[in-house]
């Protein structure tokens, strides 16, 4: 606590990136502690008892209390840890990151969706061709691309590790797919058009055509396989693939009835029709899928949206956790500090099971800073890593 007194403010910001433990903190210090792991651009939890944790849990982006501390502290959390335990943080972060993750998915699925079919209206304004896409027509192509899959990816999303704006993290997702799929859908639908001169056919195409391409975007958001990872992460999972295949089948099946063609106002396509479609849309997928890995979007507008997509095979292990459940199971099994005084003697049988243990690697590439700033009974600290 001396030290952070005497020190300058950017002393002070190099003493946070890199001490692990600070002890003998007043109030201010604790508070000053956690805008300077905020400038620095981790997402900063508090946990505090006593009065003089107050001003740092209200600076803190989340702020946790003890059931058994004093009432102003717990009038300032966010979260109150009843049973004064820290064993319940890491399954409640690992949720979080399950929703942030599933999130993530189904925006990416929706943004993709709706811009695409405002790019459709407007390219076939532009050159003067029939309104592309008709109510009906939109509302097989929402139920079947977005409201079917979307309830299946939020019940199955898993945890991932996050950082930074959630539209700031989807957009180079989304505007490569809609950049490629746009030409690819006007272009056929534009072709029937004026071939035929049926415009309940063309829109069939371009309807056909978005729902395909709609459907190869669930595998590219939950990539089975290292072969689809690209736009996200690979997750290892088949049942968003194969609720994608069942779906298209299903599609393909209805228009062959009469009742769904005359339903949602769309016509029969021949084998051939079927073939250029499917394959435009294989082209397409290999054509973003190129843009993704190439972060072709980060190059063009010159920024980061964090470090380049992994397709390493996704690690199977419940206690792989990553962020600050990984970082407060490591540090309660391989960590415990043991201190003479009073509040540190019951560290040890806080710990988590041992395998969280495992998780330990993953702390390092974390953006979470998790300060544990105690009051003057005993030392405060900090966990390690992020």
């Amino acid at each position: 606590g001396e030290d952070l007194e005497r020190a300058s403010e950017q002393e002070f910001a190099e003493f946070a990136q890199r001490g692990t433990i600070f002890g003998r903190t007043t109030p201010e210090q604790k508070e000053r502690l956690i805008r300077a792991f905020r400038d620095q651009g981790h997402y900063v939890a508090m946990i505090g008892d006593g009065v003089n944790d107050v001003l740092a849990l209200k600076q803190a982006q989340v702020g946790i209390a003890m059931r058994s501390g004093s009432a102003a502290t717990r009038g300032v959390a966010d979260l109150i840890l009843l049973a004064d335990s820290f064993a319940v943080l890491p399954l409640a972060f690992q949720e979080g990151q399950r929703i942030m993750g599933g999130m993530r998915d189904i925006i990416s699925l929706f943004l993709t969706r709706s811009l695409a079919v405002l790019a459709m209206i407007l390219g076939a304004g532009l050159v003067g061709a029939p309104f592309p896409i008709t109510p009906k027509h939109n509302s097989v192509l929402a139920l079947l691309t977005v409201g079917i899959p979307t309830l299946a990816l939020a019940a199955w999303a898993k945890p991932t590790r996050d950082s930074g704006k959630l539209l700031r993290r989807v957009m180079p997702f989304v505007l490569p797919a809609v950049l490629m799929l746009t030409p690819v859908t006007l272009a056929l639908y534009l072709s029937w058009w004026r071939v035929t001169g049926d415009a309940t056919l063309a829109r069939t195409v371009l309807t056909s055509t978005a729902i395909i391409a709609g459907l190869l975007l669930i595998p590219f958001v939950q990539p089975p396989t290292p072969a689809w990872a690209g736009g996200d992460e690979l997750s290892g999972d088949w049942r968003p693939s194969i609720l994608a295949g069942l779906l298209l089948a299903l599609y393909i099946s209805g228009l062959e009835s009469a009742w769904f063609r005359q339903r949602f106002e769309l016509q029969r396509l021949s084998v051939t029709d079927l073939a250029i479609i499917g394959a435009s849309c294989a082209a397409w997928a290999v054509a973003t899928r190129w843009a993704w890995r190439s972060r072709m979007l980060e190059r063009l507008l010159g920024f980061s949206t964090g470090p380049n997509v992994s397709v390493r095979h996704a690690d199977p292990r419940p206690s792989a956790v990553p962020g600050l459940a990984s970082c407060m199971s490591s540090l309660m099994c391989e960590r415990p500090f043991r201190s003479r005084s009073r509040g540190m003697q019951q560290w040890p049988q806080l710990a988590p099971p041992p395998q969280a243990k495992r998780a330990w690697p993953r702390c390092n590439a974390s953006p979470i800073r998790f300060p544990l700033l105690a009051t003057h009974r005993h030392p405060p600290w900090r966990l390690p890593g992020g």
